[in-house]
């Protein structure tokens, strides 16, 4: 009983661990891979949030990105702004993380099922069931 109720807290404690540093951006036109991560402040264009371009820094490609995904309704989302760089274009609003130990614990679902499913194994087989 002692080693089930270390174990559900060290699950809850990695679950509560994986939530990390998932961060907001503007992808380019649609079909880049290109990620700007720059928020201009609270200023917004056209009613969408605004990132910064400054001359090809504040960038990252997809390529360099874990848990990816797509925040926004698609193209206009999001704003670039070009600052001694590229023009100014509309993105699409995403969340990504630089670290792939920063995406959430559902990607490791299948490991956690079969280590929990070894770990019942092991404890039936070596539990001795008393009989009246």
């Amino acid at each position: 009983m002692k080693c089930h109720l270390i174990l559900i807290v060290l699950l809850s404690l990695i679950t509560s661990f994986s939530y990390g540093a998932i961060v907001t951006g503007c992808q380019a036109t649609l079909g880049s891979n290109t990620i700007y991560y720059v928020r201009d402040g609270t200023i917004l264009f056209n009613g969408v949030p605004q990132y910064r371009n400054d001359n090809f820094t504040n960038r990252y490609t997809l390529a360099e990105v874990y848990c990816y995904g797509g925040l926004g309704n698609g193209q206009g989302s999001c704003y670039i702004k070009g600052y001694s760089g590229p023009g100014d274009d509309f993105g699409t609003l995403v969340s990504f993380s630089t670290s792939p130990t920063d995406c959430s614990i559902d990607d490791y679902a299948p490991l956690a099922l079969f280590a929990l499913a070894g770990i019942g194994t092991f404890s039936l087989t070596r539990f001795r069931f008393k009989t009246t």
